[in-house]
């Protein structure tokens, strides 16, 4: 097993042992997965990525100036040469931000469905 799926396997695993020896398990696993599972698959992968848009698009707009600062920073990235060894670091965090600030496709832009 490597070092990180060892890294991602041992803190939910005490998450769990820790839930579990509070007696609140099953309530924690019914809300965060199964629940979870059951929410996000009401809605079809063309109206997620349509909704995914929207969203995004309304988000984007009102934080531009941000996005030209990161715009700046990836043109920055590819200029420094010693940055080629962190492109693959950057490329990694981007993808997991993406993913926490979009959970569900049914979310609105107030986060509540």
């Amino acid at each position: 097993m490597s070092a990180f799926s060892l890294g991602a396997v041992v803190p939910f695993v005490a998450a769990c042992a820790i839930i579990a020896w509070a007696g609140a398990f099953d309530n924690c696993w019914f809300w965060t997965l199964q629940y979870a599972r059951e929410y996000v698959s009401e809605t079809s992968y063309a109206s997620a990525v349509a909704t995914f848009r929207l969203e995004f698009s309304k988000a984007a707009a009102q934080s531009e100036p941000l996005w030209w600062l990161a715009g700046v920073g990836l043109v920055g990235s590819f200029a420094d040469a010693r940055m080629t060894q962190y492109r693959w670091l950057v490329g990694a965090l981007c993808e997991c931000s993406l993913l926490a600030v979009a959970p569900g496709p049914c979310l609105s832009s107030t986060g509540w469905p």
